[in-house]
């Protein structure tokens, strides 16, 4: 499955080959739709940029009419950007736009038949402040490392003036750093800088953080280890604990006899080098002869020290197993997110769960305050104006396009204000139509607004339409709202209402 971010990179970089100025983060937002990665996503994507653009099915002997640049479909997955294509060989651009020349034969080995060709000769989209938005976008991706080079910089500005102290503080930082970096290669991406984690047969990073000595009993890894050491000694530093010189001085001699321990287990038992788990080595060394070099080394300690130290080691450590559920449950949402666009990828899946759906007859249309659509499904949604869920899902409910909308009220018998607002609602679409109406009901689930009841006093035929609604929802013994029927079978729950424009 393709992944947003590369499909966001080179769709950004095929409209800058067509001088089509669009930023990173308005493609990203448009491409984050359950279909985003696909080519209807971007197909969605550039019809509300308005860019005139066509998508074809070929086989290869047309490849040579197509007039580069174009986008093409691989098999796994990915999208190429085509620079030049001749008989024997086609100019690739890669993301970063790089050029990258291919065997023609291996391009159509590799082709799956799908391309995507912008309009050239359409007049060129320049997105308002497009500068400021791209630079705005980076300094939000890269929040997380500006952040950490912000806190470095302050913490050895904050730090004692002598050299000593200042070449151990920021030996400090940049340990703290390559240690986030050893968690996101192990834990994260394990292809992550593999140009300086893989050479040759001498050096694999990968098979030293995943081997079992790179974590104790798989409770607490060799990248964690590292980050509870150097953040730990990072705010006892930059709290000014009593005696940390000493903190310094012991601290640094225990990880000495790890490092030595970490060489040994790399070069006699495993063979294998890991250039991060070699860079803290180097860092606790470089550390070790700034302390003993310039006479900081200290080896006094009171209980109050050694206290502050643990506490703040504590500290350190409940934040990041905090943080560590916080990422994963990240990475979990974006496994369903994937796990969604298969489901969508099968249409007819929807149809055979729907037929196998409770069958419940549609209201009359007349009852209903409605949205016709030619040709779509038909969505009928009982709500009420009290229910959480109606407020926190109502605005899907607009977003199928190419479906007809019913909207029926269910009304308790003792709640007077849903009443009111509910005669209010359907008054106000009778006098002025739907869009009217949902205006109305969006005020109401977002604001708590009911000061519209007071302008639409209710006419007799929407009291009328409220009996009916009521009468028909005893009928089908209404449970729960919303409640959420197509084409008069409730819609699986595997589904939300704005996945019926994808099915």
């Amino acid at each position: 499955m393709a992944d947003i971010d590369y499909t966001m990179s080179i769709l950004h970089r095929y409209l800058k080959e067509l001088s089509i100025k669009v930023s990173y983060g308005r493609i990203r937002k448009l491409l984050a739709t359950p279909m985003g990665c696909s080519v209807r996503g971007i197909s969605d994507a550039l019809d509300s940029l308005h860019i005139t653009h066509e998508v074809y099915q070929l086989p290869a002997t047309y490849l040579s009419k197509i007039e580069a640049p174009f986008l093409a479909l691989m098999h796994n997955g990915r999208y190429c950007l085509v620079k030049s294509i001749q008989e024997e060989k086609t100019i690739l651009l890669s993301d970063k736009g790089k050029e990258e020349n291919l065997p023609t034969k291996q391009f159509i080995a590799a082709w799956k038949g799908v391309v995507l060709i912008i309009d050239e000769t359409q007049a060129s989209y320049h997105e308002p402040y497009y500068q400021l938005k791209q630079i705005l976008y980076l300094a939000k991706k890269y929040r997380c490392l500006s952040t950490i080079g912000l806190a470095g910089i302050i913490y050895l500005l904050a730090s004692p003036r002598q050299t000593g102290d200042l070449l151990f503080n920021t030996l400090t930082w940049i340990g703290l750093a390559v240690s986030i970096l050893i968690i996101y290669k192990e834990s994260y991406n394990k292809d992550f800088l593999q140009r300086f984690c893989k050479i040759g047969n001498i050096v694999d990073c990968n098979e030293i953080l995943h081997s079992k000595a790179a974590s104790i009993n798989g409770i607490i890894t060799l990248g964690e280890m590292a980050l509870l050491y150097y953040s730990t000694l990072f705010l006892s530093t930059a709290f000014h604990i009593p005696l940390y010189y000493s903190i310094w001085t012991w601290a640094t001699c225990i990880s000495i006899a790890f490092t030595l321990w970490s060489v040994g287990y790399q070069v006699i038992i495993a063979r294998k080098l890991c250039m991060f788990c070699l860079s803290i080595d180097i860092i606790i060394w470089l550390q070790a002869l700034v302390l003993f070099s310039t006479d900081m080394a200290a080896w006094h300690l009171n209980i109050s020290s050694i206290f502050a130290f643990i506490l703040i080691g504590t500290l350190c450590c409940t934040a990041w197993y905090a943080l560590k559920e916080l990422l994963d449950s990240v990475r979990e949402v974006a496994k369903l997110k994937d796990k969604r666009v298969l489901l969508l990828s099968y249409p007819t899946l929807f149809d055979t769960l729907l037929q196998m759906g409770h069958a419940v007859p549609n209201a009359e249309k007349d009852m209903t305050i409605q949205r016709e659509a030619q040709g779509g499904k038909l969505i009928q949604i009982i709500i009420n104006p009290h229910c959480k869920h109606c407020a926190n899902e109502h605005q899907e409910w607009m977003k199928p396009e190419n479906a007809s909308i019913r909207i029926l009220f269910s009304i308790a018998p003792q709640d007077t204000v849903g009443k009111d607002i509910a005669l209010a609602i359907i008054t106000c679409y009778l006098e002025h139509g739907f869009q009217k109406a949902m205006h109305l009901l969006n005020e109401w689930f977002e604001k708590q607004n009911s000061k519209f009841i007071a302008y639409y006093k209710p006419i007799r035929q929407a009291e009328q339409m409220l009996e009916a609604q009521q009468a028909y929802c005893q009928q089908i013994h209404l449970k729960h709202t919303p409640f959420i029927t197509v084409n008069e079978r409730e819609m699986p729950q595997v589904y939300d209402i704005e996945d019926v424009q994808y099915v």
